[in-house]
């Protein structure tokens, strides 16, 4: 597999049923390794609002907060560009903490699309391009069957054309292994896919080997071509899906045994999610890692205290993970002479050699 964006590129997410999803993709090039984080905008723990600026501008830090020995988080995967004004809330406090913005651009509904490219575009005019990795283009639409072919070719085109034009290079992309999705393929310089063992009903025990099993299927569609996991996770709530449990337990064993084989190959990847979304309930509730801007300590979708971290603002790893202890990934305490809060708990990886 040959490193990711040496020149523009266009990304196409790509999508198995059995453990991942596949989503189309605008990469800009020259895209190093690096771990991201996604950000929904709806405000975590009431679906009635979206996050405020303030929410917004906190996140990079909080992020940064979070800091993995050997390879932090370094990108934020938003959903949309347009919706509650989240990458041109986003974008100024990414390029202060130094971290780089894969944004989402939709294309089933006509209207969000003139508007995710509209704020895509007022995004690069106002701020540069430096922070911008990648655009993804649509979101598992080829797996619901909501955008056919043709059209999320076109919209890729469509996205391409837009950077280009403000000079900036780019690398888009698409879903799917269904032979019948090729052309997204070919108009992809990224295989973006996102991979879930936990929905596939994957046990623990063999969760990091589906992983494993999904990037050889979709690495196979086209060796030239670069892999992005695009979205990968583990609840800590909700019911069970026939042998996968959403545990904190499970969560940081999924976490420990993927980041490390992603490290170890160098895969760039991004971790659904930067923090739980409890308005949304079950286990969907329990995929984050962090409690940031919707701080506090909420019990989260499935009725379990693990859902969330520490109260308030300051880049929390799960409590949970603090009481697991040991493994290779953990929840470890902040070094001392850091005063703005000494015990928070950040994620430090540990890998084998």
């Amino acid at each position: 597999m040959k490193p990711l964006g040496l020149r523009p590129a266009v990304v196409a997410v790509l999508s198995l049923m059995v453990a991942s999803r596949i989503i189309p993709v605008v990469a800009l090039g020259n895209v190093p390794f690096f771990t991201a984080v996604s950000l929904g905008a709806i405000h975590p723990t009431d679906s009635s609002r979206c996050r405020n600026f303030l929410e917004f501008a906190r996140v990079p830090q909080t992020i940064r907060n979070v800091w993995q020995s050997g390879h932090p988080f370094t990108v934020l995967h938003l959903y949309s560009t347009w919706e509650c004004d989240s990458l041109l809330s986003v974008v100024p406090a990414a390029k202060l903490y130094d971290l780089k913005i894969w944004p989402t651009v939709f294309v089933h509904d006509l209207a969000w699309f003139e508007r995710d490219m509209a704020s895509l575009r007022q995004a690069v005019e106002k701020h540069g391009s430096d922070w911008l990795v990648g655009v993804s283009v649509g979101n598992e639409d080829l797996r619901k069957g909501t955008v056919a072919v043709d059209v999320l070719v076109k919209k890729i085109g469509e996205v391409r054309g837009l950077l280009r034009e403000m000079g900036v290079g780019v690398a888009v992309g698409p879903q799917l292994l269904d032979p019948a999705n090729r052309a997204v393929v070919d108009a992809s310089d990224v295989l973006w896919t996102t991979v879930y063992p936990f929905h596939a009903g994957v046990a623990i025990e063999g969760a990091a080997v589906a992983l494993q099993q999904s990037f050889s299927k979709i690495a196979a569609l086209d060796p030239s071509k670069p892999i992005v996991i695009g979205e990968t996770g583990w609840p800590t709530v909700g019911a069970s899906f026939h042998g996968a449990i959403p545990s904190p337990q499970n969560q940081q064993t999924y976490y420990t045994q993927a980041s490390c084989w992603l490290q170890g190959l160098q895969i760039s990847s991004s971790w659904f999610e930067y923090e739980d979304e409890v308005w949304k309930g079950g286990s969907e509730a329990g995929f984050g890692i962090v409690v940031g801007t919707g701080g506090g300590s909420a019990t989260g979708g499935g009725g379990s205290s693990n859902s969330w971290g520490y109260g308030g603002y300051g880049g929390y790893v799960k409590r949970a993970w603090e009481r697991i202890g040991g493994g290779s990934v953990r929840a470890v305490k902040a070094a001392r002479g850091v005063e703005d809060d000494p015990g928070r708990l950040r994620i430090d990886v540990s890998c084998p050699a």
